[in-house]
């Protein structure tokens, strides 16, 4: 082949990669655009989480950030509209990982997609809009710190925050996240000078864990086109920077330890436990962390040494940090997520147990033997407390192991936040994605034993 033909060629992926990558910056922005549609259309009814928590209509109309909420009854369409921008979104990304995969990216091409990831951390925050009211949650722990965010007092948050304890009651409901995370947004974020402000800086928090995660996956060597997976998702923008879940958070920092797992062990522990002080049930990644062959001395006894030593790290910390009101908080919480209130809720449970016991076999199968498995990274969306969009950062750290996993996970993510969103009613769309990823992991495995029988003969 000449060497004018493998420059056009080079050339018309370069422009496909560009084109691919404004699609995926010009579609955050229509989610955007879109979300803050909703919250002028949705029905601007008195809202009451009981009666002495009353959110009116006046009090949701004067929030510095408007709120999406399936109570509010946003209209379907926007939705429908919501779900096909996922749909584009994945097939932006699709393309876009063709177009960089397998060659050598030139610098000039790197700076014009680096630039246009800066665009989408812009967009993201720059948004007027959330889903749901937890970000008001976030920023009323900020405000109260530890440990008053287990234990909130009886009062009603000064003027600035106010709007916390209107929206959510005095006192407001015990924080179930980690004391960590409650330690960090209270020195990020508990000074703001609105609450506005305090979202705002919460924004900022999530979009640095972006850029490290960034950081860290094109440091893992998995290719320009994995890293553009990551730097260019929509999704990530508006699920962790928009909505400012701290679920990114602490999947970076488990994407930290693995990365330090191989030279640094007691790093990767020290990263682990702290990834659990943000979310609790993080620690049981530990072992997809410290999997075969990615410590220097690799023994399996040694592995779950460590495993061990990020475990009891997290527990004790936790304690001394939260004391028994972050247990009794974090017990609420699971009771809320494993006690179903009706049939409907039960057949969830059911397929949400289901995808934990693949999540422990993948995790058990990547400790004993390395070997990661693309379908059943998406059964760790099941660890989270809540199966919602933000959730899907808890598959992150098995399957950046490899790029096998991490690429077909990445550019599906878009579509699989869509159909997972709860600020909107969707008719079971989340049972039917829960069940989809069961059947695909079941198959998964099956395949894969057969294989290992084939061989074995």
């Amino acid at each position: 082949m000449s060497q004018s033909v493998v420059r056009t060629s080079g050339d018309r992926r370069t422009v496909a990669a560009i084109a691919c990558a404004l699609g995926c910056a010009l579609s955050l922005y229509a989610q955007r655009a879109l979300f803050e549609v909703a919250t002028r259309l949705q029905s601007p009814v008195d809202l009451f989480f009981d009666p002495k928590r009353p959110v009116s209509a006046e009090v949701v109309r004067s929030l510095p950030y408007k709120v999406v909420d399936v109570v509010f009854a946003p209209p379907g369409r926007v939705h429908v509209a919501l779900l096909l921008v996922g749909v584009l979104q994945t097939l932006l990304l699709l393309g876009l990982y063709r177009a960089l995969r397998g060659r050598a990216v030139p610098n000039g091409e790197r700076i014009v997609l680096a630039l246009i990831a800066a665009v989408m951390f812009a967009i993201a925050l720059g948004a007027g809009a959330v889903g749901g009211f937890d970000d008001y949650a976030q920023a009323g722990y900020a405000r109260l710190g530890l440990p008053h965010a287990y234990a909130p007092p009886a009062t009603p948050l000064p003027e600035a925050f106010s709007l916390a304890t209107t929206i959510w009651g005095v006192p407001m409901p015990p924080s179930s996240d980690g004391p960590g995370w409650n330690a960090l947004i209270a020195a990020v974020a508990g000074h703001a000078a609105s609450i506005g402000g305090a979202i705002f800086a919460l924004r900022v928090l999530e979009a640095l864990a972006l850029a490290a995660l960034i950081a860290l996956i094109a440091r893992r060597g998995l290719g320009a086109g994995a890293v553009a997976m990551v730097a260019l998702n929509p999704a990530l923008y508006f699920t962790y920077v928009v909505n400012a879940h701290p679920d990114l958070f602490a999947a970076t920092l488990l994407v930290g330890a693995l990365a330090a797992a191989a030279a640094l062990p007691l790093v990767a522990a020290a990263l682990i436990a702290l990834a659990a002080l943000v979310k609790l049930p993080m620690i049981l990644l530990a072992p997809a962390v410290f999997a075969a062959k990615s410590a220097p001395d690799d023994t399996r006894g040694a592995r779950l040494g460590y495993v061990a030593l990020a475990a009891a790290v997290a527990l004790i910390a936790s304690y001394l940090l939260g004391g028994a009101a972050f247990f009794h908080a974090f017990g609420s919480e699971l009771r809320t997520a494993f006690v179903p209130v009706d049939r409907a809720a039960a057949v969830t449970l059911a397929v949400r147990c289901a995808l934990l016991l693949v999540a422990a076999f993948a995790s058990a199968i990547a400790f004993v033997r390395g070997t990661v498995r693309p379908a059943g990274a998406w059964s760790f969306v099941a660890l989270s407390p809540s199966v919602v969009p933000a959730a899907l950062a808890w598959a992150l750290p098995y399957a950046a192991r490899a790029r096998t996993a991490l690429v077909p996970l990445l550019i599906l993510l878009p579509l699989a936040g869509a159909l997972l969103d709860v600020s909107f009613p969707h008719a079971g769309l989340g049972l039917l994605t829960m069940a989809v990823i069961l059947v695909c992991a079941v198959v998964e495995n099956v395949r894969a034993r057969r294989n290992v029988g084939l061989i074995d003969r």
